[in-house]
This record gives C-alpha cells, structure tokens and sequence, in this order.
C-alpha cells in the first residue's frame, strides 16, 4: 500500500471518528492547538495570502473547512477532498461549492479561482510526481494572475529536526490518534518549488515558519510555505 493511499485510509477514518467534534480545527488533524491558537495559525497565513472581498478561493484538500472557515470575507468559496465524512460537514457549515475528488483531478473548469489553497496537504502526497500533477491541476484552474498557497510544507533539510519534534509529541498525538500505522510524510526541498515557480512562470515567496510569532506551534521549526503568483 502507497503512502497516500494509507493516509487516504487514515484521514477517512479520523474524519469519520471526529466528525462531530465541536472545533472543525480537531478533525483537521490540529488537535494539540485551542482554538485561540488555531486563529492565530491560520490569521497568520490569511493575512500573506491578502484575499480580496471579490475573490474566489478553492481550498485543495479542505477537510471538514477548518481553514476556509476562518475566511470572513471572500467572493466565493470552493473545496475539494477525497473523504466523504469531510465533504458532508464542510457543507453544512461553510457557504460554498463541495466535491469529493483528488487533488489530481480538480473538477472545475479553467480560469475559475483567484486564490487556490492547500494547507497541510502535500506531506500526505504519495511522491513529488503526484504533488506535481496536483500544481498542473490548481494552476489550470487559476485565473491569470491569481495566487497559489501552499501551506505546512515539511522542510527536507529539516528532516532530523522534525523526526525529533513529532517524537516529542507522541504522548500528545496518542491522545487522538485513529490508527497505529507507522507510514510517514513526504519531505521537500525549497528548491521543488522554485523549480516548479520558474516552469509555471510565477513568482515565489517562501514563508519560513521558523517565526517567532508561530512559537506556539510545535510543527513550525521544521516547515515553511509557499505562496506562487501567476504573472499574468
């Protein structure tokens, strides 16, 4: 079994297991931050992305809408996720349009959105190929001009740091873990994605999470995020 097709598996089941859970930020895996902490992660990225009031936001992998929630002003909103239990909670409580689909396989037409999202999505990627057939599809469906975010990326010169940070944390993570498999996540270098910005014909502006406003955040030493502007 592929590594993506075993946290398919695992995601299915948290959604499932969680789906009733009172913070949508629980079933998205963040389970170790309040609420108040989770505003100020995702506040943090919200407000580099800069959404317009008119913009229309497609969130890859956008789970139960624990981020898309936290947009207060915005166009339209959209999402995709391959968890059933997911796509059945966004749409009760986020406003917008909701499929159930891979992230290589975006159901909507081309030049749709201004602001394409993922956040803690790409370490689940089974290898750099899908992760590169999922940017051809996010900027197929991005207008001209528009912005790509890609958030918590886990950092592959950070590798070391990171096994040491989540073995630290198991006691925490135990608490809701929903399986005991032991499959791992995917690693990138920066240059991925600046090899992917200079094929694209995009801007690049890597956000390092090292900050100490996301001290907070056990995750933040070990990833960085992207944010890639189409130059029209």
């Amino acid at each position: 079994m592929t590594r993506q097709s075993e946290w398919n598996k695992i995601w299915n089941k948290k959604y499932t297991t969680y789906k009733d859970a009172k913070s949508l930020h629980v079933s998205a895996g963040y389970d170790d931050l309040t609420y108040a902490e989770w505003q100020k992660l995702t506040g943090y990225f919200i407000e580099k992305i800069k959404i317009k009031p008119t913009d229309d936001v497609l969130e890859v992998g956008c789970g139960s809408g624990a981020f898309l929630n936290e947009i207060k002003e915005v166009g339209s909103l959209s999402g995709i996720d391959y968890a059933d239990d997911a796509i059945d909670k966004i749409k009760q409580v986020v406003e917008g349009t909701f499929y159930v689909s891979e992230a290589s396989n975006i159901p909507f037409k081309n030049n749709t959105f201004d602001i394409i999202l993922s956040f803690g999505v790409f370490f689940y990627f089974n290898n750099y190929d899908y992760a590169i057939s999922a940017i051809d599809e996010m900027c197929r469906v991005l207008k001209p001009g528009g912005k790509i975010f890609i958030g918590e990326i886990n950092d592959l010169a950070k590798k070391e740091l990171a096994l040491q940070l989540r073995a630290e944390s198991d006691d925490k993570r135990d608490a809701h873990r929903v399986s005991n498999s032991n499959i791992d996540h995917l690693y990138y270098p920066v240059s991925f994605f600046e090899d992917v910005a200079k094929d694209k014909n995009m801007t690049i502006n890597v956000i390092q999470q090292s900050s100490p406003e996301l001290e907070f955040y056990y995750n933040a030493p070990y990833r960085f995020s992207v944010i890639l502007t189409d130059k029209g």
